[in-house]
């Protein structure tokens, strides 16, 4: 069987494929962990899993995997409390003009 959305492996429901090569799964028990698998060759068989605790971690690891630039051009900002004396104004379309 052919795995795809929807398909139950390992208590573990598939919710996304890329190119039949990655898929991500939830977690069917209540407190169980998120998985990223590679998908063998043949299509039905999964190998090398990351688990995660939270379906954020493990999305960011399959988005890693299906789209290596993805890690490359996320800002994350770690620091939400920085000082409040900073302007907050977002300019990162500061410098193109307004489309009609």
């Amino acid at each position: 069987m052919k795995i795809e959305v929807g398909t139950v492996i390992r208590g573990h429901i598939v919710y996304g494929v890329y190119a039949n090569a990655y898929c991500i799964a939830s977690p069917i028990a209540q407190g169980g962990e998120y998985v990223v698998w590679h998908i063998g060759d043949d299509g039905a068989s999964v190998w090398l899993g990351s688990y995660f605790p939270n379906q954020m971690d493990a999305e960011w690891a399959y988005a890693s995997k299906c789209f290596p630039w993805f890690q490359d051009n996320v800002i994350i900002s770690m620091d939400e409390d920085e000082d409040d004396d900073e302007d907050d104004t977002d300019e990162t379309f500061e410098e193109c003009p307004d489309i009609p």
